[in-house]
């Protein structure tokens, strides 16, 4: 069998498992296992996706993701969130869009602390939505506003897609985030 009609049926076989709901990291990993046993047989096609795995999972950059992610839960958790938009809304309440600005405040600070931006903008989606919305703010400027303050989060040291591609690119961290922060 060619190369092109490999690919071509690896490729029709993970659209067919995408389109069953199977998640992506699933069907993606399942036809590379089944692509390897059929191309290599028993003796190599073993090996090859159990060792990819145990390379990935020894892989020092994914310690941070488990930290971060605790550090999300403790936020949602402890009512910190809510504490911090409270201090946003007393600082900017006097001026005019001055609740909006706290709330990219808000997003802002919330990523940096957990560095990923969806956990900042499902906090912000749960604390600053009701309460724009009960002010009568547009309602396409708050999901704008929520959306643009936890994007902004992603380079704001330490940022989780700033380790991670790091580790891909090896390049320094530090570097990284310092190009972020002031090409941001």
């Amino acid at each position: 069998m060619s190369q092109e009609y490999i690919a071509l049926f690896m490729f029709a076989s993970m659209m067919l498992m995408l389109l069953t709901g199977q998640r992506v990291f699933g069907a993606i990993g399942a036809i590379a296992a089944i692509a390897a046993l059929a191309l290599w047989g028993g003796t190599g096609g073993y090996d090859i996706p159990f060792t990819a795995a145990m390379k990935l999972m020894k892989w020092y950059p994914l310690l941070t993701l488990p930290m971060f992610i605790f550090m999300g839960y403790v936020l949602s958790e402890s009512k910190l969130a809510d504490d911090l938009y409270k201090m946003f809304h007393v600082w900017f309440g006097n001026v005019n869009g001055g609740l909006a600005m706290g709330t990219i405040g808000l997003m802002v600070l919330i990523s940096a602390m957990n560095g990923l931006s969806v956990a900042g903008m499902a906090i912000g989606a749960t604390i600053a939505l009701p309460e724009l919305l009960r002010r009568n703010y547009d309602k396409r400027m708050v999901t704008g506003v929520i959306q643009a303050g936890s994007s902004l989060g992603i380079l704001v040291p330490p940022s989780v897609v700033l380790v991670l591609y790091a580790m891909i690119a090896r390049q320094p961290v530090g570097q990284l985030w310092l190009a972020a922060c002031c090409r941001g």
